[in-house]
Formats: C-alpha cells, sequence, structure tokens
C-alpha cells in the first residue's frame, strides 16, 4: 500500500471510530443515569466491539471466512446506526419537553414535581425507541439493496467522430472483498457475456483492500469475460492502491485484461478505429496529460478515469466521451442529496460540456465503506454508442 493510500485509509477509518466513540459515550452516560439493567451494557459492548473487526483486518491484513466478517460487522453496522439515530431523538425529544416545561411553569401554570421529572424522560424514551426502531429497518434494507446483485442499465449516447454504432459495457467499482461475493462476480461475468459487447470497460476499484486473497477472486470472476473478449481494458481506482496498483495490473494481465495507466491505445472496432485513453486515480499519479502522449486525436476518443473531476479538462482537449465511477451514485442518495456532492458535482448519470463532450458516471456494482445503498442500485452499464 503506498504511503499516501495509508494516511487517506487511517483518516477515513479514524473519522469514523471517532464519531462513534462519541455516540457510544453520550449513551453511555445516559444509561449509567437511568441505572439501564446489566444487559445494555452487554449489547453496548458486542456492538462496539463488532466494529472493532474492520480496523483491526485492516491492519493485519488477516482474511477471515466471509460469512464470519458478515455477520460481525453487519451486526456492529445495525448497532452504530440504531443506537445513534435513537440517542439523537432521544435527546431532542427531551430538549423539547423540557423548554416546554419551562415555558408552562413561567406561565404560572402548575405541574407536579413528579410530571416534571418524569416527563422528558418518558416521552424521549419512546421517541427514541421508536428511532432505532426505523433505523434498524433502514439499515436491513440498506444492506439487501448493498450487497444485491447488479441489474442491467441500457444507455443510448453520442461519440463525435464515430461510423457507424458501436456497443460497449461500462463497470465500475467491484470492490472485491468481504463485501463483494465470488457468486456476484460470476453473476456479473455471466450478464456481460449475455450482452456480447464489442469493448468492455473497467473504471477503477476492481479491489477493496490489502487481501491478496480476494485478488484471486476478481480473477476467476473476470476470467470469463477476458477469455471471450480481446478487448477489455481497466484502469486504476483509489482502493487499488490499497494492495498495490502493480499487483492489480499484473493479475489482470494474466488474465488477458489490457491495463491502462496515463497511456493511450488505437483499437480496431466494428465502427472503426478509435482512441482509448486511460489514467490512474488522479488522486494518486493519474494524469492526462501524460496519457495523450502519442494520441491520435483525430480517432473518435473514449477517456477510462476512475473519477469523474477529469471531465472539464478532458472536454477541454476535445475528448468526446469520459467513463467514471467511484461515487457510488452517492451510495446514499435522497432526493438528489448525497455524500459524494462534496467531491464532484458529477455524481450519477450523463453529463454534457460543450458540443459533443459527454460524461457517463456510474453507480456501480459494490460498496464502500458499509455494504449499504440507499436510493441508488448495483448496475451493470451497456451503451449503444452512435456517430
Amino acid at each position: 500500500m503506498s504511503f499516501k493510500a495509508k494516511v487517506v485509509v487511517t483518516l477515513r477509518y479514524g473519522a469514523s471510530i471517532l464519531l462513534a466513540l462519541i455516540i457510544q459515550w453520550f449513551l453511555y452516560r445516559e444509561l449509567r443515569r437511568r441505572h439501564a439493567p446489566a444487559w445494555s451494557y452487554l449489547i453496548m459492548a458486542v456492538g462496539n466491539g463488532a466494529l472493532l473487526l474492520i480496523p483491526i483486518d485492516w491492519l493485519t491484513g488477516m482474511t477471515l471466512p466471509r460469512w464470519l466478517f458478515l455477520s460481525v460487522v453487519g451486526f456492529g453496522i445495525a448497532y452504530e446506526i440504531t443506537s445513534g439515530f435513537g440517542l439523537l431523538m432521544y435527546w431532542l425529544v427531551k430538549k423539547k419537553v423540557q423548554r416546554e416545561q419551562k415555558l408552562a411553569d413561567a406561565s404560572h401554570r402548575e405541574l407536579a414535581s413528579a410530571d416534571r421529572v418524569s416527563e422528558p424522560d418518558k416521552r424521549a424514551f419512546l421517541a427514541g425507541g421508536a428511532a432505532a426502531g426505523l433505523a434498524l429497518i433502514f439499515s436491513g434494507q440498506s444492506l439487501y439493496e448493498g450487497l444485491a446483485r447488479p441489474r442491467v442499465v441500457r444507455r443510448r449516447l453520442k461519440l463525435k467522430g464515430l461510423e457507424g454504432s458501436l456497443h460497449i459495457v461500462h463497470v465500475t467499482d467491484f470492490h472485491t472483498g468481504y463485501f463483494m461475493s465470488p457468486d456476484t462476480l460470476r453473476y456479473m461475468s455471466k450478464k456481460i457475456l449475455e450482452l456480447e459487447p464489442d469493448l468492455v470497460f473497467l473504471t477503477g476499484d476492481q479491489l477493496h483492500n490489502t487481501h491478496r486473497p480476494f485478488l484471486e477472486d476478481l480473477q476467476a470472476g473476470l476470467r470469463p469475460i477476458a477469455h471471450t473478449h480481446p478487448h477489455v481494458y481497466a484502469v486504476a481506482g483509489n482502493h487499488d492502491h490499497r494492495l498495490g496498483i502493480k499487483d492489480m495490473y499484473r493479475a489482470l494481465e494474466q488474465i488477458g485484461i489490457h491495463s491502462l495507466h496515463n497511456e493511450n491505445i488505437t483499437v480496431n472496432t466494428p465502427a472503426g478505429m478509435i482512441s482509448v485513453l486511460g489514467v490512474d486515480d488522479i488522486m494518486y499519479s493519474g494524469d492526462l496529460r501524460t496519457a495523450m502522449r502519442g494520441w491520435r486525436n483525430d480517432l473518435p476518443t473514449i477517456l477510462l478515469s476512475h473519477r469523474p473531476e477529469i471531465f472539464d479538462e478532458a472536454a477541454r482537449f476535445g475528448i468526446g466521451l469520459t467513463l467514471s465511477g467511484h461515487t457510488h451514485g452517492g451510495q446514499f442518495n435522497i432526493a438528489g442529496l448525497a455524500p459524494s456532492l462534496l467531491e464532484t458535482r458529477y455524481t450519477y448519470g450523463v453529463y454534457r460540456l460543450g458540443e459533443g463532450h459527454l460524461l457517463h458516471v456510474s453507480c456501480g456494482v459494490g460498496t464502500t465503506g458499509v455494504p449499504m445503498r440507499f436510493g441508488t442500485t448495483p448496475e451493470i452499464v451497456e451503451i449503444i454508442l452512435e456517430g
């Protein structure tokens, strides 16, 4: 793993753990204040201990049985979400009731002292319980959607300069690891083979973490595609740097998939010659100018970039189509609001700049962070390109 990847992962996990610790500290104080039974502390300890498996697994590089990791971490995630939302609602309702009592006292309305003490706790406890229940349902549904098999999404796009039509498949963000099972990879390969595309493009995060055994899962899952289609091209994403992109490139080349690292190639297709450019993740060593050296800019051109932020630069250089991933469509997308908007305005779908410059951002097949989705669906994208 590169030094930069270590820093990014440490900060991300560190921030998540710090937030969880703050929430659990307030929950612990509230349990103590209410003289909660011993089993409450037991659930708290087990829930927090379950999530500790994530950084322990990452730091040690051990590879546990997938079912064990999923069961333990799934319980931990559900616990953190339900306890966090429950505590938040409990606190909000309690503060509201306390304000109402202060207003009532100021208006000289008489309230029994017992009511003044018990009413905030009673209403807040009920509200917190309801919020925790809804959060548990949300967690279950999001886990189900996050681990679901991908659907096929069909699009028809223009590629300037193309003669005839070209049939391609765009797949991204497998995150092969604990949350991407070999069965799902095999299913994905089967669906892609059924589509019979002219070219297949993989736009990064083929891997998730530092576990070398999952590299073998990736090879096994993609081998049927690579052996059937001579034109399968891939670039690296930020997660691929955790194991090491050289290892990933080597593993893909062994099964016949061509990796593009800041370079370009000319490909003969049923629609004529096209140029394909590929860049590494632009937060690492990705460099479009380097990839353009020797580029046939007189040909229809497709750029593969894990991150979609490169689109503005690609459009300035006249590149017709950019394929990207990384955002997962927000992974949690509610009415167009998604965490990925903090990184880029290109979160999902098709975007246009100027005349004949297109970007396609896929929400991908796998998940990052937690194996959960809401408002997005795992996808394989079939695209018909026309001139």
